[in-house]
């Protein structure tokens, strides 16, 4: 009988995100051809369809007109996790890559930084105005220190402020529940050889190998550097990576072993302190091939890791 994968994502609709963009229709594309080549089927799983031990009520499957059939149910041997919304259950009577517990500690970013806090920068978490105001006395800031508040379980840009102490009222969240508190990291030290001004460094890490690295850059009236505000990306070559930036994420790497097999990206600030650890992500996005041929590498990657997962099982 042959293997079956499926790929669970949170968004119910049929022809949802991810695949009402061509940027990633097509990458997906390619991911699931390299995977059926090798006789495993590729389902796509969406919502709270999820019933138990392997079982699903709902799923689909692209044809060879790259269409979606319906299935009412269907037993899988793997669950490929790229959840946007952190809808999936916590699921423990299947395989699941990435691990759930992994899963949760790159999601809840104050679990990040507890496991590394030498790496990250000054956090505290807080869950009203009042805590706000003992951080600020505690890590000793002035009005005029930059820092920065956000949502513990937001992606992208929202509900993120980096702003001055003095400019920080209590209205600027409708509830203090769940803030990270940090202090600001000045990013525009630079990485002589790769990149000048403000930027952060992603590093993309599939089963204990570094398979990519990219750069991104807010505009320069912004802070922000992620993927849903105004910013601007390059890839770099893996052995350009700064020597001491693979050490922190070898030292990362190696806290995990026991959630093998499993696929994240860290990104870090580079400052006057060096390299520091901003989030972990255990759903590392994938990209359009025509805008970096490199990505070739990580998607594939990606698949052989799938692969020889679902074969092991």
């Amino acid at each position: 009988m042959k293997k079956k994968i499926a790929i669970y994502f949170s968004d119910e609709e049929k022809y949802g995100y991810p695949f009402w963009e061509e940027r990633y229709l097509d990458p997906y594309k390619d991911i699931i051809k390299r995977i059926e080549e090798k006789d495993i089927e590729v389902y796509i799983v969406r919502w709270n369809s999820y019933i138990w031990k392997w079982r699903f009520n709902k799923a689909y499957r692209f044809n060879d007109l790259w269409e979606l059939d319906e299935y009412n149910e269907i037993n899988v041997d793997l669950i490929f996790n790229r959840d946007d919304k952190n809808t999936i259950p916590y699921i423990t009577d299947c395989k699941v890559l990435n691990h759930p517990e992994f899963d949760q500690i790159c999601l809840d970013k104050i679990k990040t930084f507890n496991k590394f806090p030498d790496l990250s920068p000054k956090t505290a978490y807080i869950h009203s105005f009042k805590d706000y105001i003992k951080n600020v006395k505690k890590f000793n800031f002035s009005e005029n220190d930059m820092v920065v508040l956000k949502k513990n379980f937001e992606s992208s840009w929202r509900g993120i402020f980096i702003w001055k102490i003095s400019e920080i009222t209590e209205d600027i969240y409708k509830s203090w529940e769940n803030i990270l508190f940090q202090e600001y990291i000045d990013t525009s030290v630079w990485i002589k050889w790769i990149v000048k001004w403000m930027h952060d460094i992603r590093v993309t890490v599939v089963n204990g190998k570094i398979i990519s690295s990219n750069i991104r850059q807010p505009k320069k009236w912004s802070f922000l550097a992620n993927f849903s505000a105004w910013w601007s990306w390059f890839s770099i070559e893996v052995d350009d990576i700064p020597k001491d930036l693979i050490e922190k994420v070898t030292e990362i790497e190696a806290n995990f072993k026991e959630y093998y097999p499993m696929v994240f990206s860290a990104d870090f600030m580079n400052s006057k302190d060096w390299f520091k650890l901003v989030e972990l992500n255990s759903r590392p996005w994938v990209q359009h091939i025509s805008k970096v041929k490199k990505y070739y590498i990580y998607n594939n990657a990606l698949a052989d890791l799938l692969i020889e997962t679902v074969k092991k099982i």
